[in-house]
């Protein structure tokens, strides 16, 4: 555990992500991880710190554990009440992997910590680092992360990174700041809005 923490592992200390550390060729990777029912309890909350993520790491990964509960009619069950769908929840986590973020389930916290630990002795090989397909740059992956957002083009998301300079911005911006870039009108700016602050997952 030493060495993690030398490494950075405690989260007042990181801009994104739970858990940071470097690979044997110098990249950052940057680790969030959520339990099922937080995940699924502050959907909007995990958008923001998806796209922070996205941000400023080199390899950014969620790694979610704890049990899935399904009620028979396709929805998952938060609180003990039926919640958002199981399509549109994971629907929204591939939309960030296409980003550049890696998904992993865990059986529990005890597992994802444990999956922490393997991951980090993983990137400090540099066999596995060699068979690695270098990312694309940090302004494509963030334009991507933009594009599932119903009315958003490649282009809009150029527009938006660059008025913003980050994705971390955008996720945080209101809808009046929202409207301040070209070609962005109220509907639009409500739905940019919406996307990272409303708790139902677009998709």
């Amino acid at each position: 555990m030493e060495g993690f923490i030398k490494l950075g592992w405690i989260r007042q200390r990181l801009p994104a992500g739970d858990f940071w550390f470097t690979t044997s060729d110098k990249r950052v990777v940057g680790i969030e991880v959520k339990s099922v029912a937080d995940y699924l309890g502050r959907i909007g909350d995990a958008r923001r710190e998806f796209a922070t993520l996205l941000d400023v790491v080199d390899i950014p990964m969620f790694l979610v554990f704890g049990a899935w509960a399904r009620s028979s009619n396709d929805f998952l069950v938060i609180n003990s009440r039926k919640g958002i769908s199981w399509g549109m929840t994971w629907n929204l986590l591939l939309s960030f992997q296409l980003s550049g973020m890696i998904v992993e389930p865990a059986l529990s916290r005890n597992h994802a910590f444990t999956r922490i630990n393997q991951l980090f002795t993983y990137f400090q090989k540099p066999e596995h680092m060699a068979t690695l397909v270098p990312r694309r740059c940090s302004s494509d992956r963030r334009v991507a992360a933009l594009m599932p957002i119903p009315g958003v083009s490649e282009k809009l998301g150029k527009g938006l990174i660059n008025h913003f300079g980050s994705l971390k911005a955008i996720a945080n911006a209101e809808v009046e700041e929202l409207q301040e870039v070209p070609l962005i009108g109220g509907k639009k700016a409500q739905v940019i809005y919406g996307y990272f602050n409303q708790t139902t997952p677009v998709g």
